[in-house]
């Protein structure tokens, strides 16, 4: 092994290189010392040339990947609303205008055209004197105007319904009795109001309604008015609690008749 010299020419002491004492350790161990040396492949590092980077590769303006968020992760825009959602808006406050004035339009028609039919006759007193003939003319308005001649005297589902039933009642009284019918929130809650006030009931009341019954005769009414007033009757019975079918009612004034 040759150590090519330990003192320079110049006296200074030699370090030999640590890289070159490995190689040469080498050689002596696998038997070789001549051409390339397997050390100085195996132990030197490439003497020219950078390093290799052992990092990820950076990203060039090349890459066909996208730096920013997935698709799925995109965030939905928070700019203003776009003017189709704008027009979707009043398209539809136009539809519910139309609908509402369609609607009064509707209500006012067939109340004026129902309310025609009052005048001061029959319209309730002030003293409710005159409320079996009263609830009579109501139960002909709903079956002349409405579904049947007990439109006013059941509940009313249909909103527009009730709105032609309180104006029709409302407009079938005397005007005293109006701000009171008014408090109440439906047309069969004012009839039910009315009769709580007005219909007194007595033994005397009932025997006097008794006995009209007993004297009703088909002979002193006019064919066309003899259905009103036998009904006028029914309605005065009912009013003073006095319960009967009317098959059974109409049945009697029939058979009275005919004997």
């Amino acid at each position: 092994m040759s150590r090519r010299g330990s003192i320079h020419s110049d006296g200074e002491v030699f370090l030999p290189d640590g890289g070159e004492r490995m190689a040469n350790l080498f050689d002596s161990i696998a038997g070789s010392s001549t051409g390339n040396r397997t050390g100085d492949e195996t132990i030197r590092p490439p003497a020219s040339g950078t390093r290799q980077q052992t990092g990820p590769a950076a990203t060039g303006s090349g890459s066909h990947h996208s730096s920013g968020p997935a698709p799925h992760q995109t965030q939905p825009p928070t700019g203003p609303i776009p003017p189709a959602n704008d027009l979707t808006r009043a398209q539809q406050d136009f539809l519910a205008a139309k609908l509402q004035l369609e609607q009064a339009k509707l209500v006012s028609q067939t109340a004026k055209l129902i309310n025609d039919r009052w005048n001061d006759e029959k319209r309730l007193a002030a003293n409710g004197s005159n409320l079996a003939r009263w609830l009579n003319e109501l139960s002909e308005i709903g079956t002349a105007h409405m579904s049947n001649g007990n439109f006013f005297f059941k509940p009313i589902d249909n909103m527009t319904f009730e709105k032609i039933a309180r104006i029709v009642v409302l407009e079938g009284v005397h005007s005293s009795l109006v701000p009171d019918l008014q408090r109440v929130n439906s047309a069969l809650e004012m009839l039910s109001l009315l009769k709580k006030q007005f219909s007194v009931v007595s033994c005397a009341a009932q025997m006097n309604v008794f006995n009209r019954f007993l004297n009703f005769s088909v002979d002193d009414c006019e064919s066309t008015g003899l259905t009103s007033s036998m009904r006028n009757l029914y309605t005065e019975w009912n009013n003073l609690n006095v319960r009967i079918h009317s098959d059974a009612f109409f049945g009697f004034v029939f058979q009275r008749a005919v004997l």
